[in-house]
């Protein structure tokens, strides 16, 4: 049995992880903007309750998944991500609806689940179970390589985006490059 190439799977979380890390710092100077001084209160309380919605929502997935295939539940991963960027697309940027539609959709983004539960899960679905050690090194390897360039290039990308073209470009690219992963 040929292990299958996961080639695709680096490029695939690298953009995943630019949708996510890059405008983070974006992201807190719109509760800045929208919360005042409780803006990283804010902004941390969005993301703790994405990872509670995603620890509470991560078992049934699974057993969607098992049940209806896995391929489909990674677009329903790429659609939760980017609830909240897409928020931020309209051209309101004093709108206090702008910046609540935005944070309660980044807490309500953990609807996607684990962030890798589905990869691992897909890959040992079809893989033989000798081959499946080997494979998982070999996706957390590209997970850990795809990791620390989007955290480096992420942000100052984003922020080279904005300089040039502007925040709203931005979170528009950001769709962007999420619908294409």
């Amino acid at each position: 049995c040929r292990q299958p190439s996961v080639l695709w799977l680096g490029p695939a979380m690298f953009m995943q992880w630019l949708c996510f890390i890059g405008p983070s710092a974006f992201m807190q100077q719109e509760a800045k903007r929208y919360y005042g001084l409780d803006a990283s209160l804010a902004y941390t309380g969005a993301l703790s309750v994405r990872g509670i919605v995603s620890l509470m929502i991560s078992p049934w997935l699974g057993a969607v998944s098992d049940k209806h295939g896995r391929k489909h539940l990674q677009a329903w991963k790429v659609f939760a991500q980017l609830l909240p960027l897409v928020a931020l697309c309209f051209d309101a940027p004093d709108s206090p609806f702008r910046g609540h539609l935005a944070f309660s959709l980044l807490a309500l983004s953990g609807i996607g689940g684990n962030a890798f539960g589905l990869q691992f899960a897909y890959c040992a679905d079809i893989v033989l179970r000798d081959a499946r050690l080997s494979l998982n090194a070999t996706i957390a390897s590209s997970l850990a390589v795809s990791f620390t360039p989007a955290f480096i290039i992420g942000p100052i990308l984003c922020n080279a985006v904005v300089q040039h073209l502007g925040e709203l470009v931005m979170w528009r690219a950001l769709v962007v490059v999420g619908l294409v992963n």
